[in-house]
């Protein structure tokens, strides 16, 4: 599977959602302040194989928010933003992905919750995303 493609689609996906505060990078977040990160995880799997090699795909991603969170308005406002960007996901166009695969659904897998906390008072914030898609052979 073409992970590394389908993570830069998704990239693109993600951020043309105009709602969103800021710039969603790929793989790496701000080292200090308020970020947004996309990041393909391992364990992409194969559903279901077909006889001409075609098959229907899972993609997981995890989506993050970083926020200095002094307080717990912005540890909310960090939560709600992966809710926002979920709902943006299910009722937008679903995304091209290639020209021998295609979206089928993306759905959020896990609820957002913190991820990891710095000293410096900054938190991650994190849901994981699952994309689905048949992708052709031939």
């Amino acid at each position: 599977m073409e992970q590394n493609s389908i993570a830069a689609y998704m990239w693109k996906h993600v951020n043309s959602c105009e709602d969103k505060p800021m710039q969603i990078t790929l793989n790496q977040l701000e080292k200090e302040g308020t970020a947004m990160m996309i990041q393909p995880l391992s364990g992409s799997i194969i559903e279901k194989k077909f006889i001409d090699d075609s098959f229907i795909g899972m993609f997981p991603f995890s989506i993050y928010v970083r926020v200095a969170a002094q307080d717990t308005s912005k540890r909310l406002n960090a939560i709600q933003l992966l809710y926002d960007l979920n709902d943006w996901l299910i009722k937008t166009e679903l995304p091209y992905i290639g020209d021998n695969r295609k979206a089928l659904k993306i759905y959020m897998n896990t609820l957002p919750s913190i991820a990891a906390g710095y000293e410096n008072g900054d938190e991650d914030y994190q849901a994981i995303f699952h994309l689905k898609y048949n992708e052709k052979k031939g």
